[in-house]
């Protein structure tokens, strides 16, 4: 094989690859309407017409006794109706692209309307009368005329020698194209012989009439209207619309589709043109009436036909309104959408942590609209929402990333993604109500804290400044603390998050004195004179010892005081300087910053 051959093999090849790969392509479609046009005008008058022949008569055989007729022939009168129908076969070539029969798409349907070889029927009626005319004129006297109506001649008139003739019908088909409105008007024309009389007369002559017309039908179209009607079945409804079929033929106009995404998939689309109608308006005929007269007797005769009676011009034939029958094509099955939806996440997005973040995804598109799509957010957290303007919340710092999800009806995917940043924000601390104790006892602080991003939530650390000086503690959000002293303090919760984002709360803590017994522990009785030693235990309401505070002993009118303890003994040593009797022995404790005062008294006895 030469290598001719095998580039021509490969070029062949190549050319099938590429019609095959070629999608993108529309299948062009044809279907063929034939509607025929059908319509009927209104009878109109023509004309009255009078022809007489001198000739055809012979003056010799005819005699008047009342001696008002010289002349005599034979004659014809006539009146003249007619009516126009018309009919036109035509075509209608709808041209579309099938492949745009499809959800989210607009199929274009040309429709070509071209007129076909129509034709235009007179019907004519006529009637009048056929005899023996005469003249009270003498000569030649041929002639003929005629009017709208009472047509005369030569003073021409019927005798009794005359029969009345019709109404004679006849027709005369005229081919004749109906015209657009951007064609010239058409003029149709034809001739016709219309015989009127055929009879022996008087049994020795022999007589025939006939009409001649020369037709012209003019016309002007009004174009073709129709409603077109499109219907998918079990399917949304498709509104309709009206197509002007104007300028010449062939005459195209476009009809837009839209193929709503609800349509069934599947089911046809069938197109029909409804109410087709065309006007002829005017339709006038014109054209030039004659008569022939033929006529024989005893070898004798000959015939005669007219010049032009009458130009007739203008006589209305209309409006001659035409229709044809609905006709429907299939232009074949809905198909499914292949164009996959436009998604846009919009952004850029930013936020704090806890709280709802607002996406937008409005500049998305469809073919099919976004009213039945199903539209799906996927956040990198793990999170998802719907719908084109949703909120999520992410529940930590960070940078994340998502896609967004637009599916439409047909199940074409759109998909574009986006990304979040998210900052921290510290937590909010709470050192929980004022608390109060004595010095010395564990204060219980219950604290908590609450991060915006509950990720970070068990991540929290605390610690406490307990407002004393004394070292902070670390830890839980509660903590135990034993103040030293009384007073008021401003004890400090810090909550932290990982990222080192920190929020305080404080608290007060009220620290008030701790109450004390004073208990007189020595002697009750002693002789006059004497050295007594006074004894007293001071203890606070813990039942601890109040060491290193002075007690006063009281004795009657003698004093003496001294120092407590470690044990909380106060101990002092007094002589008695009083008489015989009863007195109040009394320790008493002033109190101090710590402690709040206290004191104890008896009965002592001064005698033997």
């Amino acid at each position: 094989m030469s290598k001719y051959i095998h580039r021509g093999l490969l070029a062949t090849a190549l050319t099938i690859v590429a019609f095959a790969a070629a999608p993108t392509l529309a299948s062009a479609a044809h279907q063929t309407m034939s509607p025929t046009f059908s319509g009927n005008g209104t009878n109109t008058d023509i004309l009255s017409a009078i022809a007489v022949c001198d000739e055809c008569a012979p003056d010799a055989f005819f005699t008047d006794p009342t001696g008002f007729i010289n002349t005599w022939g034979f004659g014809v009168t006539g009146a003249i109706q007619a009516q126009a129908s018309w009919t036109n076969p035509s075509t209608i070539d709808a041209s579309y692209a099938a492949s745009d029969i499809r959800h989210g798409q607009t199929v274009n349907v040309t429709n070509t309307l071209t007129p076909g070889s129509g034709s235009v029927t007179i019907n004519y009626s006529v009637s009048g009368t056929v005899g023996l005319f005469g003249s009270p004129d003498s000569g030649s006297l041929s002639c003929a005329a005629a009017a709208v109506s009472n047509a005369g001649c030569n003073n021409w008139v019927p005798t009794t020698d005359t029969l009345g003739v019709g109404p004679i019908t006849a027709s005369d088909t005229i081919p004749c194209q109906m015209p657009l409105p951007g064609e010239s008007a058409r003029d149709c024309t034809k001739t016709k012989t219309i015989p009127i009389w055929s009879e022996d007369l008087f049994d020795f002559a022999s007589v025939s009439v006939a009409l001649v017309l020369d037709e012209t039908v003019h016309v002007t179209g009004s174009g073709v209207t129709t409603v077109r009607v499109a219907v998918v079945s079990g399917g949304l409804p498709i509104s309709n619309r009206s197509l002007d079929f104007v300028g010449s033929s062939p005459s195209s106009v476009s009809d837009p589709i839209a193929i709503s995404c609800q349509q069934p998939v599947g089911s046809d689309l069938m197109y029909s043109l409804t109410g087709l109608g065309y006007q002829a308006e005017p339709a006038t005929y014109s054209g030039d009436v004659k008569f022939t007269l033929s006529a024989s007797a005893f070898g004798f005769g000959g015939s005669y036909t007219t010049p032009a009676l009458v130009s007739t011009s203008g006589a209305d034939l209309g409006p001659i309104s035409m229709s044809a029958p609905d006709q429907q094509v299939d232009l074949g099955p809905v198909l499914a959408n292949t164009i996959a939806p436009t998604a846009s996440a919009g952004g850029p997005y930013s936020g704090v942590e806890g709280t709802p973040v607002s996406f937008d995804g409005s500049a998305s598109s469809s073919v099919c609209g976004l009213g039945n799509a199903s539209v799906v957010w996927h956040f990198s957290d793990g999170g998802v929402a719907f719908g084109l303007n949703p909120q999520h919340t992410f529940h930590g710092p960070g940078t994340y990333s998502g896609q967004l999800s637009i599916t439409d009806g047909d199940g074409n995917v759109g998909t574009a993604s986006f990304n979040v940043v998210i900052a921290n924000l510290a937590p909010t601390a709470n050192a929980g109500p004022d608390v109060g104790s004595e010095w010395g006892v564990p204060v219980a602080l219950n604290g908590s804290a609450l991060d915006p991003g509950t990720d970070e939530q068990p991540f929290l650390s605390y610690s406490w400044n307990f407002g004393d000086g004394s070292p902070s503690a670390s830890g839980g959000a509660s903590a135990s603390h034993a103040y030293p002293a009384p007073g008021t303090y401003t004890a400090t919760l810090t909550a932290c998050d990982p990222e080192h984002a920190c929020g305080t709360s404080t608290t007060h803590v009220v620290v008030v004195q701790r109450t004390s017994t004073t208990t007189y522990t020595g002697p009750n009785a002693s002789n006059p004179s004497k050295n007594v030693t006074l004894t007293a235990q001071v203890v606070d309401d813990r039942g601890q010892p109040v060491a290193g505070r002075l007690v006063v002993f009281t004795l009657g009118a003698q004093t003496i005081s001294a120092t407590t303890n470690a044990s909380g003994i106060a101990s002092a040593t007094i002589k008695l300087n009083q008489k015989h009797g009863s007195y109040t022995v009394a320790a008493s404790f002033a109190g101090d910053a710590k402690y709040v005062g206290s004191n104890g008294s008896q009965t002592f006895t001064i005698g033997p």
